[in-house]
């Protein structure tokens, strides 16, 4: 039996090398932007950009983490759920998107202008991130749903029996 190594927390100086690769990720992206102008290969560009938001958004998120510290909370699995509620799971990737990092209808130098506005500017970010996190996160939680048909076919019928009934 293989025993899984323990996941390896990230240090101070780990998160240091992170956002130095990210700013020079996103300057190198802005240095390419602003000297070419309309380049041709905008889809490739864009696939950059998407790239660049997404490594902007996690490290901003990391750096909350780290500065909030661990906290261990106990692990809620819920495998089934009662009848008239449901298992809703949440979607991770819904929580580095509230910070609004992205700017998906703008132009490409908006975009990449957004990135070093928010990497030269992470407090609010990060704030948010810590707003979120010290709320508590719920990956999966249980949710009301409409009761049975079947129960509810059932009444409506022994209903209509009593009404037409008139005897």
């Amino acid at each position: 039996m293989k025993h899984r190594p323990k996941p390896r927390t990230i240090t101070k100086g780990d998160l240091k090398r992170f956002m130095a690769f990210a700013v020079l990720f996103v300057c190198r992206l802005a240095g390419f932007v602003f000297s070419v102008g309309h380049p041709r290969g905008r889809r490739r560009l864009r696939r950059y950009i998407r790239r660049g938001e997404r490594l902007v958004a996690h490290l901003l998120f990391l750096a909350a983490v780290s500065e909030l510290g661990a906290r261990r909370r106990p692990n809620i699995r819920i495998r089934f759920a009662p009848r008239g509620f449901r298992v809703s799971c949440g979607a991770p990737h819904l929580l580095v998107k509230s910070a609004r990092i992205r700017l998906p209808g703008g132009s490409i130098r908006a975009r990449v202008l957004r990135l070093v506005d928010a990497l030269a500017n992470p407090a609010r970010h990060v704030a948010h991130f810590k707003r979120l996190l010290r709320k508590g996160l719920r990956i999966a939680a249980l949710t009301p749903v409409a009761p049975p048909a079947q129960a509810l076919s059932a009444a409506c019928h022994a209903a209509a029996v009593e009404l037409t009934d008139s005897s």
